[in-house]
């Protein structure tokens, strides 16, 4: 999925979406400053009016996003999710 995607889904394409995960998920973002999709999956859950907890991962692949504990995947499955559920 291209960059930018997420932020133009929004919680406009996606109404009550936020409310939904907002009430009953902790989301976790490991990321760095320097990956972009770790900046695009940020913009999509703050337009989303998500609450989420960032932790800083110097190595490895980023974004690693977690959902009640549970790793769903980067930046592309973040929004496949948001899709889907």
């Amino acid at each position: 999925m291209a960059a930018g995607v997420g932020t133009a889904l929004g919680a406009k394409n996606a109404p009550g979406l936020s409310k939904k995960l907002g009430e009953k998920m902790k989301v976790v973002i490991k990321s760095r400053d320097d990956c972009k999709f770790c900046t695009e999956a940020k913009m999509f859950l703050q337009g989303m009016d998500i609450e989420y907890t960032e932790e800083e991962q110097p190595d490895g692949r980023v974004p690693q996003i977690y959902i009640n504990d549970e790793l769903i995947g980067g930046y592309a499955e973040l929004i496949e999710w948001a899709v889907e559920n």
